[in-house]
This record gives structure tokens, C-alpha cells and sequence, in this order.
């Protein structure tokens, strides 16, 4: 992540005057007169980073690389989008990447909290993708690191189907003026599938009250019960928070039958999530889907509760009971009215004595630059979550899982491509445990780099050479960009590297990014990376 770089600068001179100022002042100038050289020391203005890795849910490639260009938009949106900043600390409302990362922080003048947390939406889009609605809960200062999968609508991963981007005509006002259909193929290894319709008539609003007019679009996403986590396109595990019928909220565990998303949205990016009336919903979901309170196949009158992802707590709400009709096939269909949109789930989410919940922390020993943890019970991920150099312990909070069950964690190093396991543990209950330790032994000769990183504007007079803090090094590879760290001075040390292998290093700065290639076989590393002229030029002209 970049901070904001200064666009006034000061000369001064000497070798003691460099170490004096540099702890007097936040930022300075030094200039050497025998190579007409300016020297830039950058401080920290930003303190809370983002990074969203956007790649293919079946492939796990990334969207878009350094030399691969796909366009790939966002859109914040939720209680916290007004703290969203660009990279030089100014507000913004949307951004777009080509090379499959998107760079962002909050606001300076604010400092995230687990008691106060930032909560935005990310609505992305991209050509020949489903439209994907993506909550995120930044909880702390610091470096945090997100992985969003999207799903090709020409090839959706095992477990997904998908329908065809479907236009929703409306007119000047934001009201439809035809019924549309959407649903998507059936998805074939469970056979199940997912639909809406929208009436003629209806009045489309977005999470603020305000119309959504132009051109719409409609994009419905089906996710079978017992492959949906698997494709990393649900926005939560299987442990959640539960908005329950009666407004009281519960800590429980997801026992599905199905999940959707459907997102309406219009060519500026607006996300409607509103209607004046009801539109409908259905799932058809597998005549395998166990139900929980009656330990058998689903059968036909079976009620099914149906939730929706509330976007400001992160928690599923129940909404309403579906029953399950057979379709002749051996499968079900359970058809709901609904007044907004979301992610769905048909399901069940197990609480009180059939289920355990416990905050565990989680001690990571070794030397790591970028983990993927991931919590497994009964072959499904409960949870999945990013770590970067430096978080070496971390609370797991209120996970909740059926009793009972053995919980293995696995750590996954994402320097390599494929990433690799190196690390895992089993614990037998996870009730009975508030810590777990997790040594993480990646394979290999490995070492840690110490890294000098320097931007130069080589085309000013005189030569600008910019050491900073706040820029995020990432390793690009074919299975994602992937954050290894923060630059701080101008230095940055980068853990657990492969003697041998060779990486390319990426550095972001004003949406454009800049890469180099280098073979690791020694500590030590001056990356320079050179800033283009028109980045310069409105910089620091």
C-alpha cells in the first residue's frame, strides 16, 4: 500500500543533518549537489492497509496480471465505505485494477477496532464474471489481506452453476417495466440450481433509498450445499453469527441444503438490494441433503429455514421457512418471497446444546511470509483465513462447530505456486482448548531477505528518489499476488523465501504496478523500482 507522497519538498544538506532530521521531522529532502539526486524519506500517513487478491474460483488463477490485462471494478458500499481511501489518503467511492489487485486503506483519521470495526461491501465486476457482493470486517491497523473469488460464468468451479448476465429493463425512476426470469443451469453433481423473478412494476432501491436507475443487470450464482466452501465464493465458513426469528442473535453452525448470491446492479456500479414489492426466490436443491432435525433425506413437506446475509453485521438472518416440494426428478425445490437481495442460504444453522463455541488462539511458530490457514471439521472448511508476515498469534473467535467433531487446521505457504501445506494440527475438541499451537516447516532451503526498496522519478530535475513506508511488496505468480509485507524507511525483511526459486516482486503505486524478477541465493536485496513520469509529474511537479 502507498502512502501519500510529499508534493513539497525541502534541501538539506550533511550527513548529520540526514539522521538529525530524520527523527525530528515526519518527512525530508536530501540533496546530493555532486549527482543532482533528491532524496525522499517517506513516513507512514495511512496505518490501516487493504489488499484484495482477485482471482477464478475454479482455477485459482489471478484476475488479470502484470501481463494480463483484465479490468476488474469495485465498488465500496455499507456503513464503513465513507472511511475507504486511496492510496494518498483521498476519499473514494470505487476503484479499478488490471493486474488482479486492488489497493486501498482507511482513512487516516480513523483506527479500526475489533469494539469498532470498518464493515464495507465490495461489489466487483469484471467482463465474463459473475457480479460478486464481498463483506469485509477490518478489525485492526496494519496490513490486511483479502482473497475474493469469482466465478467464470463459462466455467463455474465443481458444486456451481451459473446463469447468463440477464438485462432488467427499468425506466427514468428506477421501477422495472417487464418481468424477468433469471435461473441459473443445473448444477451437475448435485443437480441443483437457483432462480429469481422480478415483476413487472417494481421499484428498485439501493442500501441508502435511492434509486437504481439505467441499465441493470441481474447475475444469480448457485452454490450446492456440500461444495459451496470449497470454491471460496461463500462470504463466510460454516461457523457464523445468526440473526434468529425473534431479533436475538446466536453463534451457530451452518448445516446447508444450498446457497445463492444474486446481485442486481447498474453500469455505474450501484448495487440495488431494495424492492417495493416482493420478488421471488427458489432453490432446487439434492434429495441427498441430510436434515438435521429429522436424520434422514430430505423429504417432501419438510420446512427449510432460509437465510440472507446481512451485509452491516455479517451475520445470517433468518427470513423465512421454505417447503420443500419434490420435482419429480428425486430432487426438491423450496420457493420464498423476499423483499431485498443478498447472499442466500437454504439451511440449517445448528445452536445451543447440539453445537460448541470457543475463542481459541492460535500460536504460528517459523518463519512465514504469506499463510492461508484453513479450519476443517467433517472434510468441510469452517474457516479460511489470511495471515501475513509478523502475525504470529491470533484469536479464532466464536467458532462454533457440531460437538464432538475433531478440527484439524492446516497452514498453506502462498510464496509458491501451487501453494504448498506446511503446516497442520489436529485437535480432538475443540471445546476443550483455548490455544493451539501451529508450527509452520515449509520444505526447502529457505531464507530470510533483508530488502532496501527505493522509487525513483528519474525524469525530474533533480532525480527524486523516494524511500518509503507504506508500500506493500507482493510476490506475483499464477496462483495470486500475494502480500508479504509492509516497506518501512525504505526497508522491508521478507521471511521464509526459497534459496533458488525465482520470484517477481510487485509494488503498487496510483493503480499502476511495478515488478521485477529476482532469483533468491543471498540475504540481502536493493529492489529500485522507476515511477512513470506522469505519476511524477503530479506529484511532485
Amino acid at each position: 500500500m502507498i502512502i501519500k507522497l510529499l508534493k513539497k519538498y525541502k534541501y538539506i544538506a550533511g550527513i548529520l543533518a540526514v539522521a538529525f532530521f530524520a527523527v525530528i521531522y515526519s518527512s525530508c529532502d536530501i540533496t546530493n549537489p555532486t549527482t543532482n539526486l533528491a532524496v525522499i524519506f517517506n513516513t507512514l500517513s495511512i496505518s490501516t492497509n487493504a489488499s484484495v487478491n482477485f482471482v477464478d474460483a475454479a482455477t485459482g488463477a489471478p484476475i488479470g496480471s502484470s501481463s494480463n490485462s483484465v479490468l476488474v471494478n469495485v465498488n465500496f458500499t455499507g456503513p464503513g465505505a465513507s472511511q475507504i481511501v486511496s492510496s494518498l489518503d483521498e476519499p473514494i467511492s470505487s476503484i479499478s485494477t488490471k493486474f488482479g489487485l486492488a489497493v486501498f486503506g482507511v482513512s487516516s483519521s480513523f483506527a479500526p477496532t475489533a469494539q469498532n470495526p470498518v464493515v464495507v461491501t465490495l461489489v466487483a465486476s469484471s467482463s465474463g464474471y459473475q457480479t460478486t457482493s464481498y463483506p469485509i470486517n477490518i478489525q485492526s491497523t496494519g496490513d490486511n489481506f483479502y482473497t475474493i473469488h469469482m466465478i467464470k460464468i463459462s466455467a463455474p468451479p465443481a458444486g456451481t452453476s451459473t446463469a447468463p448476465s440477464t438485462p432488467v429493463p427499468t425506466n427514468s425512476s428506477g421501477t422495472t417495466t417487464a418481468t424477468t426470469t433469471v435461473t441459473t443451469s443445473t448444477e451437475t453433481t448435485s443437480g441443483g440450481s437457483a432462480g429469481l423473478t422480478i415483476n413487472s412494476g417494481t421499484s428498485v432501491t439501493d442500501a441508502n433509498g435511492k434509486p437504481v436507475t439505467g441499465t441493470l443487470t441481474a447475475n444469480v450464482t448457485y452454490l450446492s450445499g456440500t461444495n459451496a466452501t470449497s470454491t471460496g465464493a461463500l462470504p463466510t465458513g460454516l461457523s457464523v453469527g445468526v440473526i434468529n426469528q425473534d431479533g436475538s442473535t446466536s453463534q451457530g453452525s451452518i448445516q446447508p441444503a444450498a446457497f445463492a448470491s444474486f446481485t442486481l446492479t447498474n453500469q455505474s456500479g450501484q448495487l440495488a438490494t431494495n424492492f417495493s414489492s416482493p420478488v421471488t426466490m427458489s432453490f432446487t436443491v439434492s434429495g441427498s441433503t441430510i436434515n438435521p432435525l429429522t436424520n434422514a433425506a430430505i423429504a417432501n413437506g419438510d420446512t427449510v429455514p432460509i437465510y440472507s446475509f446481512d451485509q452491516t453485521s455479517q451475520n445470517w438472518k433468518f427470513e423465512t421457512n421454505a417447503i420443500a416440494v419434490s420435482n419429480g426428478s428425486g430432487n426438491f425445490t423450496l420457493t420464498f418471497q423476499v423483499s431485498h437481495l443478498s447472499n442466500w442460504l437454504a439451511g440449517w444453522i445448528l445452536s445451543g446444546g447440539k453445537v460448541c463455541t470457543n475463542n481459541v488462539t492460535l500460536n504460528i511458530t517459523g518463519s512465514f511470509s504469506a499463510l492461508t490457514l484453513k479450519l476443517k471439521a467433517a472434510g468441510q472448511t469452517i474457516l479460511t483465513e489470511n495471515v501475513t508476515s509478523g502475525q504470529n498469534s491470533l484469536t479464532l473467535k466464536n467458532l462454533t462447530l457440531p460437538k464432538g467433531i475433531p478440527v484439524t487446521l492446516e497452514a498453506w505457504s502462498l510464496l509458491e505456486c501451487p501453494a504448498t501445506l506446511v503446516g497442520t494440527t489436529t485437535v480432538q475438541d475443540l471445546c476443550s482448548v483455548n490455544t493451539i499451537n501451529l508450527p509452520v516447516n515449509a520444505s526447502g532451503n529457505r531464507t530470510d531477505v533483508a530488502v532496501a526498496v527505493t522509487a525513483f522519478c528519474k525524469n525530474q530535475s533533480p532525480v527524486l528518489e523516494v524511500k518509503p513506508s507504506g508500500y506493500t511488496i507482493y510476490v506475483m505468480s499464477p496462483c495470486g499476488n500475494i502480500d508479504v509485507g509492509t516497506v518501512n524507511n525504505g526497508s522491508i525483511t521478507l521471511h521464509g523465501f526459497l534459496i533458488g526459486q525465482t520470484y517477481t516482486f510487485g509494488m503498487v503505486y496510483k493503480n499502476s504496478i511495478y515488478t521485477q524478477d529476482h532469483t533468491v541465493q543471498q540475504s540481502s536485496y536493493t529492489f529500485n523500482y522507476d515511477i512513470a513520469d506522469s505519476v511524477c509529474n503530479a506529484d511532485f511537479k
